[in-house]
């Protein structure tokens, strides 16, 4: 259900493997600095059943997922978000040729993020399609009812510096139209993409952009794991134990 995505590297011209300062980032929920502004993540990441009101396996939980052709998901974004400590690794959504859409415990405690567009391998430096800028605090719009006790609008937006050109590696993720904002798109299929970990116990990220399909549930059935959910928020499930962990990021 949370968000949160991987890192990239300079590497040499014919560089195959995941770089060694690219093993050492860290999710967000791992980072001391960050655990200490976010009690309620880390309650419910840690499966607290007195701070949610359920019993939240993370540990088995298994993406599941395929690896995806290159730049099949060409809104996808990779962030290397900067916090006072070390850098950390999160993901987004690419809106339009100025934003990108990403969770706002990504970006709350950030001093500036470099985005990463039209990425497929992380690891190969040589991709000529990817496009790189960085994005200083100012230009991170959080959303002004966001809150860390019970995670509700949960949502930011980062103002790219430079417009991208669209191209086949780079396009912006297709939305709903307004005649849909009281869908609330049961069973409707959906798309979870990201470089995160294949499992909740995996140590590392993966350097190719892997995907898995899940299907929404109601609001109702959520609840039972997750009790400050809004009527706002939709909720997913995949067949298989597919779905979420950390490292990646929710896209449809």
């Amino acid at each position: 259900m949370w968000a949160s995505l991987l890192g990239f590297v300079l590497l040499s011209a014919y560089a195959t493997a995941v770089p060694s300062w690219w093993d050492k980032l860290r999710a967000p929920h791992e980072i001391p600095e960050w655990q200490e502004q976010h009690p309620a993540l880390m309650a419910l990441l840690n499966n607290d059943d007195d701070a949610i009101g359920a019993t939240v396996d993370f540990e088995s939980r298994i993406v599941n997922g395929n690896k995806a052709t290159p730049h099949q998901f060409p809104y996808q974004a990779a962030l290397v978000v900067r916090l006072e400590s070390e850098n950390t690794i999160c993901g987004g959504s690419l809106l339009s040729t100025k934003y990108v859409l990403t969770a706002a415990h990504c970006t709350d405690l950030s001093l500036y993020v470099t985005v990463y567009l039209g990425v497929h391998n992380l690891s190969d430096y040589t991709e000529h399609t990817r496009v790189v800028q960085t994005v200083f605090r100012s230009d991170i719009i959080v959303h002004e009812q966001y809150n860390t006790s019970g995670y509700q609008n949960d949502v930011s937006v980062i103002k790219l510096p430079v417009s991208v050109a669209f191209s086949y590696a780079i396009q912006p993720v297709r939305l709903p139209s307004f005649d849909h904002k009281d869908n609330t798109f049961l069973s409707v299929e959906a798309i979870v993409s990201g470089w995160g970990r294949t499992t909740d116990a995996s140590p590392d990220g993966t350097d190719t952009l892997h995907y898995a399909t899940l299907s929404v549930i109601s609001n109702a059935a959520c609840r039972t794991l997750y009790p400050t959910l809004q009527d706002t928020n939709i909720c997913t499930r995949g067949a298989n134990r597919s779905g979420t962990c950390q490292g990646e990021t929710k896209t449809s």
